[in-house]
């Protein structure tokens, strides 16, 4: 039994597998499992208690459906807009069902405030929908176009309105707009206005301009906390200075102490993992099956150029590097001192080759990580934070690039091989 003394979503691993419950102050959960995947969870999972009837009519409702919506870019914007509203507006069905039901019940009340946190989160779930289609498919240089000044400008204000505050989703929206907001700015006419500011310094002066109160303390520390760590994984070692002093400068300002001490720490780690995974270290070698079952080890392409590639059947960027990355194998299809690796982190075999191999087709040789995903040894040998996540080495098995170009960058990745079958 789980006692739960605060308003949200809380996450409970299973046998490797992840369920997420909706709680609310003097929810007393108990729940039952046998477990052993995601495809079986809404039915092997037993749930009862007080608070679990919203967990239980929650659970008929497919949030994958909404995954698929937010990454199929294929669509015109007005077919895209459609299909994520009409998610939308079931999903907003199904709360007005429950408030006739479960709001007359002792603890109505928080039954009420989780479903106006959740209607938050799924109204700004979907405009952040809108948000990445605008940048990545209509590719806009600005803010003032139609589909920005109807899909996404009205959604834009700073409250501090507690049940904002407790929806995520509108947080995290905060952090990508201002993200994209610079990206947009860099290629228009007024990017002689960043003067080559740091990509961060613009992001946190720009929360700082159009946020306020608890919201701006929240999304700063958020920033800090997790986004601006990776800067310590992907950008040059020569760069860490930058952001020291940006951490220093920013971090300051956030009350809490403790969120500048757990942001050290993960730079600290981070700092670590660069130095071990640095140009001419020794890859980890692995030990990893395909699909039938076969193994393999890096050793076993001693000799070899290897360009790895660690994806996931559920991420979308992953899915969305595919038809480059197909390109890229068949232009080097003819190098036998080539070989393109695809490592799936999914939790599952059978997801890996159901919703990856079976549904996408990736080129190369396709291995799986092993059960548990992030929790693999590959995934943790590998530091495995995010994907995908792309990884060269050489003939000797030593680390030519930790982090090197993707498949869509284009010439640069295909240059890049070039010289490493040169050496």
């Amino acid at each position: 039994q789980f006692n739960f003394n605060k308003l949200g979503k809380v996450i409970v691993v299973c046998n490797s597998v992840s369920y997420t419950f909706n709680v609310f102050p003097g929810a007393k959960i108990n729940f039952e499992t046998d477990v052993t995947d995601n495809r079986t969870i809404n039915t092997a999972m037993r749930v009862t208690g007080k608070g679990s009837e919203i967990n239980i009519d929650y659970r008929l409702f497919n949030d994958e459906a909404l995954n698929n919506i937010k990454w199929d870019y294929a669509l015109s914007p007005d077919s895209f807009v459609l299909r994520l509203t009409d998610w939308r507006e079931k999903k907003d069905s199904l709360r007005k069902v429950l408030v006739r039901q479960k709001a007359k019940i002792g603890y109505g009340k928080y039954i009420l405030q989780f479903l106006q946190v959740d209607s938050l989160n799924d109204l700004y779930w979907t405009v952040g929908g809108y948000r990445d289609y605008h940048s990545s498919t209509l590719h806009k240089k600005s803010e003032e176009d139609i589909f920005f000044q109807k899909h996404i400008k009205p959604y834009i204000f700073s409250t501090d309105n507690e049940n904002y505050l407790a929806a995520d989703r509108y947080k995290y929206f905060w952090k990508r707009y201002v993200w994209n907001k610079y990206f947009w700015k860099k290629q228009s006419k007024d990017s002689s206005e960043l003067n080559d500011l740091n990509p961060y310094a613009f992001h946190f002066e720009e929360i700082k301009k159009i946020t306020k109160g608890k919201l701006q303390k929240i999304v700063l520390a958020s920033i800090l906390q997790s986004d601006f760590v990776y800067n310590y994984e992907y950008e040059p070692v020569a760069d860490f200075p930058v952001y020291d002093s940006l951490l220093e400068r920013y971090g300051k300002e956030i009350p809490n102490p403790e969120v500048l001490v757990a942001t050290r720490s993960k730079i600290d780690i981070k700092k670590h993992q660069r130095a071990i995974t640095a140009t001419g270290q020794p890859a980890p070698d692995f030990l990893l099956a395909d699909s039938s079952g076969k193994t393999y080890s890096l050793k076993d392409f001693a000799g070899k150029t290897v360009y790895i590639d660690a994806w996931a059947s559920w991420c979308g960027p992953c899915i969305a590097e595919l038809p480059d990355y197909k390109k890229l194998v068949d232009k080097f299809k003819d190098r036998q001192a080539v070989i393109f690796v695809s490592v799936s982190i999914d939790d599952t075999k059978t997801a890996w080759i159901e919703k990856g191999l079976n549904k996408h087709h990736p080129p190369g040789l396709q291995l799986w990580a092993g059960k548990g995903g992030w929790r693999s040894t590959f995934a943790k040998n590998y530091y495995i934070s995010g994907v995908p996540q792309y990884i060269l080495i050489d003939g000797e098995g030593k680390i030519i690039d930790f982090n090197p170009p993707r498949p869509s960058s284009g010439d640069k990745i295909g240059t890049a091989i070039a010289e490493a079958l040169k050496n």
